[in-house]
């Protein structure tokens, strides 16, 4: 079995400087809230319009990381995330970061993408 790849983010700190912050473990409930969350962001309404709004789904997928994957790093806030990271790169750093935790790799998206 292939070792598993630590799941990390980068985020800009005060200074300006990049730094890398580790999850560590992520543990079966990291795993269910990601589900639970990807379920209510699927959410339509009786007219096929998303239930929740793009602000209410990037701030829930930004408290999963910050409150769950990374919820034993106290560097790793919602505010940290939101200051940290570029505006036109949050939504794919959070969900590669997001998949990370739930063990799907770039490569595991690409293979999906091709029918393999």
């Amino acid at each position: 079995m292939a070792a598993k790849k630590q799941v990390s983010i980068k985020l800009e700190n005060q200074e300006g400087k990049l730094v890398e912050y580790k999850a560590g473990k992520i543990m079966a409930r990291t795993t269910r809230d990601a589900m639970k969350m990807y379920s209510e962001m699927e959410q339509v309404d009786k007219d096929g319009n998303p239930v929740l709004s793009e602000i209410e789904q990037l701030d829930m997928m930004i408290e999963l990381v910050a409150g769950s994957i990374f919820k034993r790093v106290d560097e790793v806030t919602p505010e940290a995330i939101l200051d940290g990271i570029e505006g036109d790169k949050l939504t794919d750093v959070l969900q590669t970061t997001i998949m990370g935790a739930m063990g799907i790799t770039e490569e595991d998206i690409q293979e999906a993408e091709e029918g393999k």
